[in-house]
Parts: C-alpha cells; structure tokens; sequence
C-alpha cells in the first residue's frame, strides 16, 4: 500500500463518519453553499516518450565496440643503441649481427683459452604502442556516444513525468452565531512524479538509456582507452583503414559512428497534459469542503488546548463500543450454543462463531501489548528526564560546595603561607645574629690566642668562616651608614656650627 492508497482510504473514512452526522453535515453544506468565484485549480503534467530506434541501434553496436577495445590492438616498436658491454643486460640476435659488421668494437685479441669481449655492444629493445589509428577512433567514438547519450538522457530526466498544480480556494461561512473564513493557495511541483513512473510504459526505455550510459563509461575506464586518452585526439573525417573496413568489430563500431554522427532528432517527444477546474467539480468541492471543516476542527482543538480530554473521551468511546460488540458476539454464542443442544447441524456454525471471537481476543490482546509497550516508553522517557534534572541539580551543587570549599582552604593557605614567610624571615634574622655572636666569639679567640681545638681547614668550618664573613662585612656596612649618619648629626648640624654660620 503506498502513500496515495493511505490517503484515499483516510479521506472515505473520514468522510464515512462525518455523513452519519447532522451537525458535520450542515456545516459542509453551508461551505458548499459559500461563493466560488475564487476557486481554481490548474495542473500541468509532462509525459516523455522515447524513441526505440537510436536506442536499439546502440544496443545492437556496443557489444562489438567491446570486443573491438579487448584487441588491444598495438605497434611494437624496435629501438636500439650502442652501450658499453659492462651496461648490457641482455644479448640478443642483433647484437651478434651487428657485432659481425662492426669489428671495431672489439680492441683487444683474447689469449687462448679466454673468451672475446669487445668493448661495446648493440642492444635492441622492442616497446608497445597502443596509440594506434584504430584505437584512437575507438577512443573518438565512445566520447562521443557519451555525449550523445547524456544529453538526451539530462534533457529526458529534466522534461520527463514532471507535475505542476496550482490551487486556490476562498470560502466565507456564517453559521447563526459562527462565522468562518479560510483562503488557501496551494502549490506543489515534482521533477519525478512516482506515480506516472511506475505507470508510464517509457519506464523500460529510461533503463535502457541508462545501461548504455553505464556501459559507456565503463569502457572508457578500461586500461586501453586511459593510456589512448593521452594522445592527441583524431578529428573527422575518419580514415576508412584497413583494419576499420576488414576488420568485423571495428566494422560495427564504424557503422555506430556514422549513425551517430547523421542522428538529428532530438530522440524523444514530450506531451503536455492540462488539468483545470474553475470553479471546483463536485467531487473535489465535496473534498474541500471536508478540509474546511477539518481545519476548523484543527484550530478549535489547538486554539482550546482540549487535545487531552478528546482523547480521553475517544479511548472511552473506543472501550464502549468494544465492549457492545464483545456482549453482542457473546449473546450470538449463546443462541447458537443453544441451537447446537437443539440440533447437531449447528455445531459446525458455533465452532466458527469460536474461532471468530479467539481471533478478536488475540486482536485486542496484540493491541493492549502495543499499548503497553507504548506506555512503558513513556514512563521510561519521563523517568529518564526526570533523572537528567536531579542529576544537574545534583552536579549543580556539587559544585558549588566544591567551588565554596577550594575558596575556603585557598584562604586558609595564603595564610598558612603568610605564616610560613614570617617565621623564615625571623629564622633568617636568628641565624643572622647567631652566625654574628660566631663570629665575635672566635675574633676574640684569636686576639687572645686562644686556638681552637677543632680542624679549621675542613670543608665545612671555612664555609662557615664565609658565612661569617660575610655576616660582618653587611654588619659593618649597616654599622657604618649608621656612624656617618651620626656624624652628619653630630658636628655638621650642631648648635655651634649654627652660630657660626
């Protein structure tokens, strides 16, 4: 069942329901009284036929066309020159020939017993050559059957089973207290319409355009027609050799050539098929009239928001009329258990009238599964949801705990660190004025005389002595800018000098 079969049987259904309603009913009929000077509808369809002839003539040809590249036809070539015998690779029978008549080459006579080697040597080597004439034509000819093919065959695509419709409706209803308006215009257009495709006895002939073209290009692929592209292509008129008048392949394939070449015709025809309705026939009018209802079914439902209660209300108008027709199916078994009792006849009917209500029962067990299932979804999607927010709102804060935390003990460790640089400082000041009493003491060791015990030309005792050293060059630096500072205090800006000056 395809698209169009769904929507013709929606649409009768829908239609079905809304006849045996008076209110549905009445509603149409005044759409279908509306004015319809506005109405119209215009489509334009195309239809293309292709001509059999250039087509069968192809298909005919293109097999020895094939045969005639699988040839691979050729010229060897024999090139020689003269090298020196320690650059031969290879000794043929020409070599020897021409040795013989070019004793110049051998410069020395062998002592007996040695072998005759001359000093250089003719070698020849034989290359092919598959840019022959022939090949070349074939190279000529299926360029240009591909051209041939693709342009009829992009045109045949473009024109072929095209659809164009144009639709236009207004409509103004007024009900007693309702009133409705609606204008439409439609447009729709298709390159390929799938419809006229499946039915259109040119189907067949687009597939076989299409192999040639695949074909086509398949043998311009092939190892022989690449290494021939690389020549200089022939130019008309061709050069009717020997082997294209012989020959039975290039034969066929001079004869597609020359068909080609004085083909005129477009190789196809393009009908042209009008629809126009203005204003609306009864059936499409009847048509539209159900889609102005239906669309005021549709705002109204949207409009109100009332989508959940309809389907509540249709799920329970579903189960009653299931549930009348499973009372009505079991009171028929009954009457016709009864009739069985009466008459052995009936048997064979009850036991349909069985089998009939086990399928019903499999039907709506199938269809409550379906339901189920559907259900179940839902509950896992909203669960999932429901998840993915507690999970944010979790991970939310989370990270702000965190974030609050590392700003706590960040703090906490710049004060660490402020504390950490306080004592270093007074540990660097303690061992400063340690290192200082060190040294006065041992100054005044020595200038009493007094020698020490331990080894003073260790390693650590003279570093010892540096550190000390100097220790007392800044104290005596810091001692000395204090000194010149009281001496500048004391005799420069005493009073005397003052009275003085």
């Amino acid at each position: 069942m395809n698209e169009l079969d769904i929507y013709y049987r929606a649409l009768r259904q829908l239609r079905t329901e809304t006849a045996t309603n008076d209110k549905c009913r009445r509603f149409t009929s005044a759409v279908k009284r509306a004015e319809t000077d506005g109405d119209a509808l215009c489509a334009h369809r195309t239809r293309c036929h292709i001509e059999e002839d250039w087509v069968e003539f192809i298909e005919t040809h293109l097999p020895y066309v094939e045969k005639a590249i699988k040839e691979d036809r050729q010229f060897i070539r024999r090139e020689g020159e003269t090298v020196d015998i320690g650059k031969a690779k290879k000794v043929s029978r020409d070599s020897v020939e021409h040795l013989a008549r070019h004793s110049e080459m051998i410069t020395h006579v062998p002592e007996e017993d040695e072998m005759l080697i001359p000093d250089k040597i003719y070698i020849t080597e034989n290359t092919s050559n598959y840019t022959v004439y022939e090949n070349r034509f074939l190279y000529l000819l299926l360029t240009f059957m591909s051209d041939f093919v693709e342009m009829r065959y992009s045109k045949i695509a473009e024109l072929g089973n095209s659809y164009h419709a144009d639709l236009k409706t207004r409509k103004r209803v007024v009900m007693g207290k309702r009133r409705v308006e609606m204008e439409l215009h439609f447009t729709e257009q298709a390159k390929s319409d799938p419809y006229a495709d499946k039915n259109d006895r040119t189907s067949t002939m687009i597939e076989r355009v299409e192999a040639i073209r695949v074909i086509t290009n398949m043998l311009l692929m092939t190892p022989l027609m690449k290494e021939v592209s690389k020549a200089p292509m022939i130019s008309p008129p061709i050069t009717r050799t020997n082997v294209l008048r012989m020959d039975n392949n290039f034969k066929y394939a001079v004869e597609l050539y020359d068909y080609l070449v004085a083909y005129q015709g477009d190789g196809y025809t393009v009908e042209v098929l009008d629809t126009e309705q203005q204003p609306f026939g009864d059936a499409l009018e009847n048509e539209i009239d159900e889609l102005v209802a239906l669309l005021s079914y549709l705002t109204y439902k949207h409009g109100t928001g009332m989508g959940k209660d309809l389907e509540q209300r249709w799920i329970a108008q579903e189960l009653e009329q299931q549930k009348k027709a499973e009372q009505a199916r079991r009171a028929r078994l009954d009457q016709l258990r009864e009739r069985a009792h009466e008459s052995s006849a009936s048997m064979e009917e009850y036991l349909l009238a069985l089998e009939e209500q086990n399928k019903l029962l499999e039907r709506n067990a199938e269809q409550m599964r379906a339901a189920t299932e559907a259900l179940q979804k839902s509950i896992e999607q909203k669960a999932q949801k429901l998840s993915a927010v507690y999970y944010e709102q979790c991970d939310q804060k989370f990270r702000e705990k965190r974030e609050a935390l590392i700003a706590s003990y960040e703090n906490k460790l710049e004060d660490k660190d402020a504390e950490l640089q306080e004592m270093s400082e007074a540990r660097e000041q303690a061992q400063h004025a340690a290192e200082g009493l060190t040294a006065r003491v041992h100054a005044l060791q020595y200038k009493m005389g007094i020698v020490p015990e331990e080894d003073t030309t260790t390693r650590e005792y003279v570093a010892q002595l540096e550190r000390e050293y100097g220790w007392f060059v800044e104290m005596f630096e810091k001692n000395w800018k204090l000194t010149k500072k009281r001496i500048r205090k004391d005799i420069l800006w005493s009073p005397g000098k003052k009275d003085r000056s």
